[in-house]
């Protein structure tokens, strides 16, 4: 298991830092046979969401807040925890959106691609976890075979 901890201001501009961060430590990540390349670009896309909230809607964004990412890794499965400041104003929900309302999207789309998405035990912060596949290919599994160009 590895375990792989940052924190970060809690500005706007940090998003991208952090998603940063998560493609770095998951690209180079040594537990078991790496994380598939889809699986990367999931775990970037549902921490840009999370992050993104915590700095929106708990005192994180505001001034002198920061966000914690914790990334546990093990041999086929990550969670990733964005932890808080603690709660401001408005509490993060999940809302049914007019199709033309530009955001309120956010948790439905990660809660759709993570295998699981929950508040923190604490309740300051989210975390998702992703499961992958580790089984070698199999050798008796159909083989893809091209036709010769002519």
């Amino acid at each position: 298991m590895d375990v792989f901890t940052r924190s970060f201001p809690g500005l706007p501009e940090q998003v991208a830092e952090a998603r940063h961060w998560v493609d770095d430590v998951l690209t180079t990540a040594t537990s078991g046979p790496g994380v598939p390349d889809d699986t990367i670009a999931t775990a970037v896309l549902l921490l840009s969401e999370l992050c993104t909230n915590v700095i929106r809607y708990s005192r994180s964004g505001k001034q002198e807040g920061r966000f914690t990412v914790r990334l546990v890794l093990t041999s086929g499965e990550l969670e990733a925890r964005v932890a808080d400041n603690g709660a401001a104003a408005s509490v993060r929900h999940l809302t049914d959106c007019d199709p033309d309302t530009e955001g309120g999207r956010g948790l439905r789309l990660a809660l759709h691609f993570a295998d699981e998405l929950g508040a923190l035990p604490n309740g300051r912060g989210m975390y998702y976890r992703l499961v992958w596949d580790t089984a070698p290919a199999s050798e008796d599994a159909p083989v893809a075979v091209q036709e010769p160009s002519r």
